[in-house]
């Protein structure tokens, strides 16, 4: 009986565990090692076509969100305070994934004053290609177009001021 009740127990925690995993936010950083953006075309909220492999030319955040998620939009909140407070010295694209409307991205985009590009990545290519498989996630650039932190979760002020100054010390 003592060993049936101990088996069931183990079987118990290691479900528990497994679940809790599976179920439980991934909030992680972690380096990339020599990993260029890949040369794909998206379209902006005017409609244009914009290659981030040819307008990477500076440190750079890419954000990939959706715009029905309350935790995307505080995202992109708390990196509009830090484009104010870095202006010309780095890029950041906000890039929804999917067939989303252009005209919910300029709502947004006027909601919060956002004063960087919205991309749409529309058939996923760059989201597929980078692996992106949850959101809000976060993409830093040196600014010869090498990937040099991956961040899946929100990140605050403070945090993206970190990683944006590892971007400077990490293949330069």
């Amino acid at each position: 009986m003592k060993k049936a009740l101990l088996l069931l127990f183990i079987i118990a925690l290691i479900s528990g565990v497994s679940t809790s995993l599976i179920l439980t936010p991934k909030l992680f950083t972690h380096s990339q090692q020599k990993t260029e953006i890949p040369d794909i075309e998206l379209k902006n909220t005017a409609d244009n076509t914009v290659n981030l492999k040819k307008e990477i030319n500076q440190k750079t955040i890419l954000l990939f969100w959706l715009p029905k998620s309350n935790i995307c939009q505080q995202q992109l909140k708390i990196l509009q305070q830090l484009k104010n407070k870095y202006r010309k010295n780095i890029h950041i694209y906000g890039i929804t994934i999917g067939n989303i409307q252009s005209t919910k991205l300029t709502k947004v985009k006027e909601k919060y004053n956002l004063n960087f590009p919205l991309l749409i990545d529309k058939r996923a290519e760059l989201t597929e290609k980078l692996m992106i498989n949850s959101i809000p996630t976060l993409i830093f650039i040196n600014k010869q177009g090498v990937i040099t932190e991956r961040h899946t979760g929100l990140l605050n002020l403070s945090n993206l001021k970190e990683n944006l100054d590892n971007i400077t010390t990490v293949n330069n």
